[in-house]
């Protein structure tokens, strides 16, 4: 479905970043070869497109899975998961036997001597989030390289993606290499104008749509 699944490795350790595929025996045999260890599966939101290959993955190797209470949540549902809606695939409900749920800004996780940052993000979905890991910035969907993030998901929010992308605005230096979600990485730097320009389109809609209730 177009989606990007990273793999972070350190030493003989991996860490598998949106297995959004249906064929992860791509990955087992990747592992497998490079005789290299699954710690951590992280996903950056809950649509179906970066989920497939949690649950073959957590079959294979009964690895921990990180992600918001949200997105767990939302794994349980084909309609906030978004499979419900994609002709000739499987409805997804299905919530990994062992999670660790990111509930707060800058939650952090020590791995091995590598540092893991957590930032929710809600907005694109209500289950969305960022990490870091050393210079690199994890993005999902809610920060792709001059796309507009997309609010058309049942539990999209523009209020709430306002306000995530201006933490990212506020929060990350200009040398920060991105790797979102969909498409190529890129330098923050590069985009910074492009996500004033949504932050302001976002205020505008918020605005217009208080006013239309008032």
């Amino acid at each position: 479905m177009g989606a990007n699944c990273y793999l972070i490795e350190h030493l003989d350790r991996v860490i598998v970043v949106d297995p959004g595929i249906n064929n992860v025996h791509v990955i087992a045999e990747r592992l497998n070869h490079r005789m290299q260890h699954l710690d951590y599966v992280i996903l950056t939101h809950e649509h179906i497109d970066h989920i497939q290959g949690v649950k073959p993955l957590c079959e294979m190797f009964d690895v921990e899975v990180i992600a918001t209470a949200t997105c767990f949540e939302s794994l349980k549902n084909p309609k906030l998961n978004l499979s419900a809606a994609y002709s000739g695939e499987d409805p997804i409900s299905y919530v990994p036997r062992r999670v660790v749920s990111v509930e707060s800004l800058g939650a952090k996780l020590q791995w091995d001597d590598v540092q893991i940052k957590f930032y929710p993000t809600p907005g694109h979905c209500a289950g969305a989030m960022c990490f870091v890991v050393g210079d690199f910035l994890f993005s999902g969907d809610t920060l792709l390289e001059r796309i507009k993030t997309y609010t058309t998901a049942p539990d999209s929010s523009i209020e709430q993606l306002a306000v995530s992308l201006t933490m990212i605005r506020n929060e990350f230096g200009v040398e920060m290499m991105v790797y979102p979600g969909h498409e190529s990485c890129f330098r923050f730097g590069d985009v910074i104008p492009f996500i004033d320009s949504q932050i302001r389109l976002l205020r505008r809609k918020i605005l217009l749509s208080g006013n239309k209730k008032a």
